[in-house]
């Protein structure tokens, strides 16, 4: 029957399901993959949406731009008035990665996330009346904004060859944190992902130490390859502690 998948139940129950299945629909329906995977991200733009709008911040999708002869489409800019700045989101709802080549292939596609966020940043920032008129702003009131952009992946960030600076890289779990550490700040928002001081310390959380194997009578040293835990790494604690932080600093400014 052309109409259904066959899959057996274990492929559900012990493995990633979510991958499994997306990963049959490309082998099997690769004609419906794209629509499949752009319904995907309109999805979690209306999951997401409700969480800023509550937050008191202004929200406008799919916003079409075109910059040094470069096109591309922002997934979604959040704005909060009061202080002029805004933040272009650019979405990767990905697969999850299983082996080395899908593991390239997947921080490629975050990669080229990042590139196409800076660009929604330098667009939106270069204030023209065509920016004000795709934000709903009056281009007087535009000339005070300023704007900077993250990538939201999920269901993983990546390794630390997709940073670029001034883009930060956020999942949906890390956003809620952050959100509910900052509040209604979008700027701090932007300003703790960007730095990421509450992410794990090496020396504090955790070291990293040599790892070992032996394969019949080859021995294999894996240098600074595995890591040890130190002290238990607290994200809520982590985060108002860098909150604290950069808001005492402001306030000696």
């Amino acid at each position: 029957m052309d109409d259904l998948l066959a899959f057996t139940g274990w492929m559900m129950l012990i493995a990633d399901c979510e991958r499994n299945l997306i990963k049959i629909i490309q082998a099997v329906r690769p004609s419906i993959w794209s629509d499949l995977k752009n319904l995907k991200e309109r999805k979690w733009v209306e999951e997401i949406q409700p969480q800023m709008e509550a937050l008191g911040w202004r929200n406008v999708l799919d916003v079409d731009f075109e910059h040094h002869g470069q096109k591309g489409q922002i997934d979604l800019v959040v704005i909060e008035s009061k202080q002029r700045f805004g933040v272009a989101f650019e979405l990767k709802w990905l697969t999850g990665p299983d082996t080395a080549s899908e593991m390239r292939v997947f921080e490629a596609e975050i990669q080229k996330g990042t590139k196409q966020a800076k660009l929604a940043a330098q667009w939106l920032n270069s204030r023209t009346d065509t920016v004000a008129k795709r934000l709903s702003i009056a281009e007087s009131e535009l000339e005070g904004f300023a704007f900077e952009s993250i990538v939201m992946t999920r269901p993983a960030f990546g390794s630390g060859r997709t940073y670029v600076p001034n883009v930060p890289i956020v999942n949906p779990e890390l956003l809620t944190l952050i959100t509910d550490a900052v509040q209604s700040d979008l700027r701090l928002l932007w300003t703790i992902a960007d730095q990421g001081e509450f992410m794990p310390r090496e020396g504090e959380h955790f070291a990293t130490l040599d790892v070992e194997h032996t394969f019949g009578h080859l021995r294999f040293l894996a240098e600074k390859f595995g890591s040890i835990t130190l002290t238990k790494w607290n994200p809520a604690a982590e985060l108002k502690a860098a909150v604290e932080k950069y808001r005492a600093h402001r306030c000696t400014r």
